[in-house]
Parts: C-alpha cells; structure tokens; sequence
C-alpha cells in the first residue's frame, strides 16, 4: 500500500516543528506498515529534535534493520554520536554512509564537520570540498529534473494543439 500523502503530511509537521503530531502521522503508517522504514527514520528525527537521543538512536537502529542501505538511517545515527560528543563513532557512521552511497552528499558534510570539531582540518577541507561539489551536482540535477518535466508538459500541450488544429482543417474542409 502507498502512504505518500500521508508521509508528506507528516514530514510537513516534523519540518515545521509539530514533532509530537508529525510522531502520530508517522505511527499511523507505521500501524498499516510496520516496515515503512521511512516513518520510522523521521520518528527518529523526531526524537532526536527533542533530545530523546537513546530512544532516536533505537529507531534508526530498527530503520537499519528493516533497510541495511538507507544511508539518511545511517548518518542520523551519525548525528546522535556526534551529539553525545562520541567523535570516533559520529566518524565511523559517517564513513559507512559514504561506503553504502558514495554521492550522498550529506554523509560528507557531517564527516567534514566532525572533522573539525577534533582539530584534523585536513580531512575537514577535503570533505568540505566534496560536499560542495556533489551539493553542486546535486543542485544541477534537481534544475535538469524540472526542466524536463516541464519540457514533457511543452510537448504534451503541443501534441494537443496539433490535434485540435488537425480535426479543425480536417471538419473544415468537409464543408460542414
């Protein structure tokens, strides 16, 4: 079964900082889907956003579970090592994101930023760099997305022009 708006729905409340209704949305799905792996990353987030970091860091655990390959899971587990000041595990989190999708762009932000925060400015600046470049791509990918989307409607809305002007020579010419 698809929860896409149902999703989104909550996704809206967790990003405008509704998290104890965006948890409920999510839990709604979570109840016709206990494996909607995705509900529970962002029940994670959640969490995380009220500084329940035990109870985040167990979602994303269960998320890895159900999905071993979803990096978002895995750099959010990142992200709570990070936040209880466990630097050698923010960094080893980070780094496996970067093994299961090396063009996540995120997992290399939050490497270059827990870099930084123990002093090794070299691996900073060299994950900073690839962060940008691959937010570039990033960026330029989503332009070229739409851009085709609205390319498909031009031609779609042409195609239908040039129907309605071909019935029109066409009943036109009969006369009628």
């Amino acid at each position: 079964m698809n929860y896409e708006s149902e999703y989104l729905n909550a996704c809206s409340l967790l990003n405008n900082g509704q998290m104890n209704e965006a948890v409920k949305e999510f839990k709604e799905i979570l109840s016709n889907d206990c494996f909607h792996h995705e509900s529970i990353n962002k029940i994670g987030v959640a969490l995380a956003g009220q500084n329940r970091l035990d109870e985040a860091l167990e979602m994303f655990n269960k998320c890895i579970d159900i999905k071993s390959d979803f990096v978002p899971a895995i750099v959010n587990i990142g992200n709570i090592y990070k936040q209880k000041s466990d630097n050698q595990n923010a960094l080893k989190f980070y780094n496996i994101a970067i093994n299961v999708d090396e063009n996540y762009y995120l997992a290399y932000y939050n490497l270059a930023i827990a870099y930084k925060s123990i002093a090794n400015y070299d691996e900073y600046f060299k994950n900073i760099k690839k962060y940008k470049k691959l937010y570039k791509q990033y960026i330029n990918n989503k332009e070229k997305f739409a851009a085709r989307k609205v390319n498909k409607k031009h031609i779609y809305i042409t195609a239908i022009g040039i129907v309605v002007v071909m019935f029109l020579l066409i009943w036109s010419s009969r006369g009628i």
